[in-house]
């Protein structure tokens, strides 16, 4: 049984995903969207990873309505990951809010990490971020080391909300700290019809990216 519009589905997450990066065994089981064979390369000189100024994004961006920390009481729609570590919250909060630059530890998925504004990470610094399928312009709003930082999406290359923020709550538990990570936002009314399957395909991404942040701070 078809949903619908899963074919306009289709098409656009081959567009924005074709290495099929963020494809789950449970979207490729009920979509039954077939896996792509790794392609094997032939022995010799392995080409070279554009670099993060080559691979930067040139598409345009859509511009969505600035927010404030207080947008967590209005916002639409949310979803949230997390995680636990042994870091210091000042540490992972470094890690996690771009005072550690984000290549470092974001691995292969960040194609480039730039911020558009000098000085430290504080109210108002604004960073370009360039994932693989989509990129986005953060801008901190809340900035609070070792307990919260919160950033407005003031632009993303993929139309999908017109109002996004992203919440980090560190929380020390004694031995531990439990990070939560909440993106709160407003769909576009024309791709509305996209939120349940888009959420869960944005929600693994952010497991990786927690990860990732978990795994560098623990080690770094």
């Amino acid at each position: 049984v078809k949903l619908p519009h899963q074919e306009e589905y289709l098409a656009l997450r081959e567009k924005l995903d074709p290495d099929q990066v963020l494809l789950s065994t449970y979207w490729q089981s009920n979509l039954q969207i077939h896996a792509k064979p790794r392609s094997v390369q032939a022995a010799g000189p392995r080409a070279k990873r554009p670099s993060y100024r080559e691979a930067a994004h040139r598409g345009p961006f859509f511009r969505m309505r600035p927010t404030t920390a207080d947008y967590v009481t209005d916002a639409q729609t949310n979803f949230e990951v997390g995680f636990e570590t042994t870091a210091t919250a000042e540490h992972i909060y470094d890690v996690i809010c771009g005072v550690v630059p984000a290549p470092e530890w974001q691995g292969w998925i960040l194609r480039q990490f730039s911020f558009r504004t000098d000085g430290d990470v504080e109210g108002g610094t604004v960073m370009d971020e360039v994932y693989a399928g989509f990129a986005v312009r953060v801008r901190t709003v809340v900035a609070d080391r070792g307990r919260r930082w919160t950033a407005s999406v003031d632009a993303c290359s993929l139309p999908l909300a017109s109002r996004m923020l992203q919440d980090v709550n560190i929380m020390d538990e004694g031995a531990l700290r439990r990070i939560r990570w909440t993106i709160y936002f407003d769909p576009l009314p024309a791709t509305a019809w996209l939120v349940p399957v888009a959420v869960p395909m944005f929600r693994r991404f952010f497991e990786h990216i927690c990860r990732q942040a978990q795994s560098y701070a623990e080690r770094a």
